[in-house]
């Protein structure tokens, strides 16, 4: 008589590994006040799957019922599905948790979501991109405050790069004792904005 060990499989298609981690959907309410809000899935998936799976796979019509069942019981229900993003936490000796125990809400300040939403006029789309300041011929370099979405990059950058608005930062370059540095040696360079570790 052999024993055949029992797991609960992945839930990907034609997947016969073990599932490892249970999915939860973050998501942040719509609104200028908002709460950022965790809802675990009963959606598992495999240590290889993990790295694959994408928020679009699993926000389906159901994923979308559960995530505004459990939004409801806060006071801004409405969940803006566009910050969707995908989270995991790990089975315990192979168990899957129950989604109706699983609670994580965080209340987002308007300060907040203005650190982390692209500052074109009138854009409330998530910041990916940030400006930073190199100077050539000098180890001066430093972070702005202009963060743009993907959309409005090219527009960022033109924005930037146009006369005025060089000359604009030689002035305040030098307002900040750094002396006169030409405009020709100001390099604005635009790196993506790296997820919130944690």
């Amino acid at each position: 008589m052999s024993i055949v060990p029992k797991f609960t499989k992945c839930d990907r298609a034609d997947c016969a590994m073990p599932a490892r981690w249970q999915i939860v959907i973050d998501v942040t309410s719509a609104g200028a006040r908002a709460v950022r809000e965790s809802v675990l899935t009963n959606l598992v998936v495999c240590s290889g799957h993990k790295a694959t799976t994408t928020v679009d796979e699993v926000l389906d019509d159901d994923a979308k019922a559960l995530v505004r069942r459990h939004m409801s019981a806060t006071i801004f229900p409405e969940p803006d599905f566009s910050t969707a993003k995908l989270g995991f936490i790990q089975m315990v000796n192979g168990k899957q948790v129950n989604p109706d125990r699983f609670r994580e809400a965080k209340v987002v300040t308007n300060e907040e979501r203005r650190t982390h939403q692209c500052r074109h006029d009138n854009c409330d789309s998530e910041a990916i991109w940030q400006a930073h300041l190199i100077l050539l011929g000098s180890p001066l370099k430093g972070d702005t405050t202009i963060k743009v979405c993907a959309a409005h990059l090219k527009a960022a950058e033109a924005f930037l790069q146009n006369d005025q608005n060089r000359e604009r930062l030689v002035k305040l370059l030098m307002d900040e004792g750094h002396g006169r540095i030409p405009a020709r040696d100001i390099v604005v360079e635009f790196r993506r904005i790296e997820a919130d570790k944690g």
